[in-house]
């Protein structure tokens, strides 16, 4: 979860209940933390922050020149079938073993196609 800053109001987001959401973890892990607050203070980035982005480039950096992400600081075994684990990044940094079944389960229960309630009624091709 990202450190808003406090008071902080988003046209689109409450702070206060937005919680960790897709995507969050990108500023993180291209190091560009200081981008959300260009224009203005939106975020209160933190040492703990700045280590953990720290961190997460320094295993992207070594799976782009090795193929392991696996650094000093970070120990990110290698995919196996028979032990599926995901690495968990937070408080501390961690392989947890991934919920196969409930991976297996949303597999095999898609949601329905829903319509996109804001596409214009005038969708079609122009002339």
């Amino acid at each position: 979860m990202q450190p808003y800053a406090p008071g902080l109001k988003l046209a689109d987001l409450d702070p206060a209940t937005a919680g960790a959401y897709h995507t969050a973890d990108i500023p993180y892990w291209f190091g560009t933390l200081d981008k959300y607050n260009m224009f203005h203070h939106t975020r209160d980035w933190g040492p703990a922050d700045r280590a953990l982005s720290d961190k997460m480039m320094d295993s992207l950096i070594a799976f782009a020149r090795t193929g392991d992400p696996s650094t000093d600081a970070v120990v990110w075994p290698a995919w196996t079938p028979a032990k599926e684990q995901l690495e968990d990044f937070g408080d501390t940094i961690r392989a947890e073993p991934l919920n196969v079944k409930g991976m297996d389960w949303l597999a095999a229960h898609r949601p329905a196609p829903v319509a996109n309630p804001s596409a214009p009624v005038n969708a079609g091709p122009r002339d």
